[in-house]
């Protein structure tokens, strides 16, 4: 059986956003990254420009927030590596982009991109977490396990056409960093 993974990051400094920029975008040279394979990559927000930092900031404009805020959060969307030969990748990524400009907002979404260059093919996302009321609100989007377990649930129901289905729910499983292995 396939899986459909979905993790999230709180970023709370420019300094954390600027690497995952850095990282996204291809900006220096990624370690886990396969060169050749670069040119594979979707950029799904082509018209946003300028650094990723700068995107947040202008997204989070005159808006009154803590210092110790999150600013923005990275999503990363996956598949399990046993369906990778079976999923059309940039259908798959398309899918998980649309879904997210739903559940999120589609002006909230600062950074979308398909990367096909390293071993799990996976669409990372960033968005500013600006919530209904209009305040920098990331506890709107993530704010229990229990809301963050309806949104890995609603992300796999979106993605279920690619035979793709939800992990166990409850799951104590953790996300290994390759440098950690």
């Amino acid at each position: 059986m396939s899986y459909a993974i979905l993790r999230t990051k709180k970023l709370k400094s420019a300094s954390q956003i600027a690497r995952v920029g850095r990282h996204n975008e291809r900006e220096q040279r990624t370690l886990n990254a396969d060169p050749e394979r670069t040119g594979l990559n979707v950029d799904y927000r082509p018209e946003l420009t300028g650094s990723l930092v700068h995107r947040v900031r202008q997204r989070i404009g005159n808006r009154q927030h803590r210092t110790d805020a999150v600013l923005a959060v990275e999503v990363l969307m996956a598949y399990s590596p046993e369906a990778e030969n079976k999923i059309d990748a940039l259908s798959w990524g398309v899918a998980s982009v649309d879904w997210l400009e739903k559940e999120i907002g589609r002006e909230s979404i600062v950074s979308a991109r398909l990367h096909q260059d390293e071993k799990t093919v996976h669409v990372a996302c960033v968005f500013v977490p600006i919530d209904p009321a209009g305040r920098l609100n990331c506890k709107h989007y993530l704010g229990s396990p229990r809301k963050l377990a309806a949104l890995q649930s609603r992300y796999a129901a979106a993605v279920s056409q690619f035979g793709l289905r939800r992990g166990e729910e409850g799951s104590k499983r953790k996300h290994v960093p390759i440098r950690d292995l």
